[in-house]
C-alpha cells in the first residue's frame, strides 16, 4: 500500500507491506532485504504493516523557504522523479521475483 504522509513540516510517500499469507510475507521480506538499494531495511517484521520504502516530497526547508507556488512545483518535480526513476526500480525488482507471478497452490 502506498501512503502519503502530509505533516505540518513535511510531505512524504511511503510503501507498506500489509497483512497476508505468511509464506508470501516471508518471500516479500527476503526480496526487500536482498535489494537495499531500493527498499528500506524492515525493523519490526512482526508488525501488521511494515514500511519498505520512503521518499520525501517536501522537506521542512521547502515550507520555510518556498511560497505555495514553489512548494507545488517542488512536489511535482519530486513526484515526476518518483514516477520516472524510483517506481521503475521497484517494478524491476518485483518482476525478477517469478514466485509472485506464478500460481501458488493453497492447501484446503
Amino acid at each position: 500500500m502506498f501512503e502519503v504522509h502530509n505533516n505540518p513540516d513535511s510531505l512524504s510517500l511511503h510503501l507498506y507491506m500489509g497483512p497476508g499469507d505468511e509464506a508470501i510475507r516471508k518471500g516479500l521480506l527476503a526480496m526487500v532485504r536482498a535489494n537495499p538499494e531500493v527498499f528500506l531495511e524492515p525493523r519490526n517484521t512482526n508488525a501488521k504493516w511494515i514500511p519498505i520504502y520512503s521518499r520525501h516530497l517536501l522537506r521542512q526547508e521547502a515550507y520555510e523557504n518556498l511560497d505555495e507556488k514553489g512548494r507545488k512545483e517542488e512536489v511535482r518535480k519530486r513526484w515526476k522523479e518518483f514516477i520516472d526513476e524510483e517506481l521503475p526500480r521497484i517494478e524491476a525488482v518485483l518482476k525478477k521475483e517469478t514466485w509472485i507471478r506464478d500460481p501458488v497452490e493453497v492447501d484446503g
